[in-house]
């Protein structure tokens, strides 16, 4: 403080600081009551020659990273987004409660009352998440009678208008070695003649859906980082390969990846707040690739 004071006075010194705390209790608000409440949607064309040229664009949602404790506005968000768009699929990439809220029972029925509310020309799909939340004796159960088919490591074939998508769906353990172990095993019963979709929690299988031309991988899991700064970009990604797929749109070779920035935020003692890093869901649109 006596240094500001030196060098600009002591009234504009007070101006500077105040200034300061003013901009911190703006961006808190902001990152508190406002991003977190802006559920937007995300738009990308993802084309692709396993899809016969006569076949008419697949529409995708995807959803990812829900975290839900208690049904609020960003679900009422998601409901009507999901109407809206009225896809073909609904793809959903795990984190259904928060770890604060794992266990808690009027969670687990707010998650059934919004996964039972959903629904798509072809059906609804989804897999689990980290294993610490989407836990193993409470998450799966909460599929039981839902029109959304739980795949734990397995692939299903779609019958779509004018062809057929392949979906491989993956528990996530985040141990890159035993699950891209698993991806061979699961894409050793599927088909080729069609695109394939990988859903997997985590962007760590980027590179081994890229190495085995997977036409698209969708996750989530990062958050976008949740927390994002200008120039910095995300503090923590919690991907085991840190900035690498951080958010939004990849691609390698012939496989696009998506990774969500998620709806909700984490639990616990983690703040639950969004800066710089709307919430969203994803529509895209699978499309048959123009000649090269």
């Amino acid at each position: 403080m006596a240094p500001l004071g030196l060098w600009l006075g002591w009234p504009g010194a007070l101006a500077l600081l105040a200034g300061i705390q003013l901009l911190g209790v703006v961006v808190l608000a902001r990152a508190t009551l406002v991003e977190p409440r802006r559920l937007t949607p995300s738009r990308l064309d993802v084309p692709t020659d396993r899809l016969p040229a006569s076949a008419p664009p697949v529409r995708i949602l995807h959803i990812s990273d829900i975290h839900l404790e208690r049904p609020g506005v960003r679900e009422e968000q998601l409901l009507a987004l999901a109407k809206e768009a009225a896809p073909d699929l609904i793809l959903i990439t795990g984190d259904y409660v928060n770890l604060s809220h794992n266990l808690d029972g009027e969670t687990h029925a707010a998650v059934r009352c919004l996964l039972g509310q959903l629904s798509a020309r072809y059906g609804v799909f989804a897999v689990l998440g980290t294993p610490a939340v989407d836990l193993e004796v409470a998450i799966p159960p909460l599929f039981d009678g839902l029109p959304v088919r739980l795949l734990r490591d397995e692939a299903v074939t779609v019958p779509v208008a004018g062809g057929a998508v392949t979906l491989l769906g993956l528990d996530c353990h985040h141990d890159i070695a035993r699950d891209a172990a698993t991806l061979d095993r699961v894409l050793a019963t599927a088909p080729d003649d069609g695109p394939r979709i990988l859903l997997y929690h985590s962007p760590d299988l980027m590179p081994d859906a890229a190495r085995r031309g997977l036409d698209l991988h969708l996750c989530g899991h990062t958050h976008g980082g949740q927390v994002r700064l200008p120039l910095i970009g995300p503090l923590l990604t919690a991907s085991k390969l840190g900035r690498r797929y951080v958010m939004g749109h990849y691609r390698e070779g012939r496989t696009h990846l998506y990774v969500s920035r998620g709806i909700g935020f984490e639990g616990l003692s983690a703040p639950r707040v969004r800066l710089l890093c709307r919430p969203e869901v994803v529509l895209l649109t699978l499309s048959p690739a123009g000649p090269s």
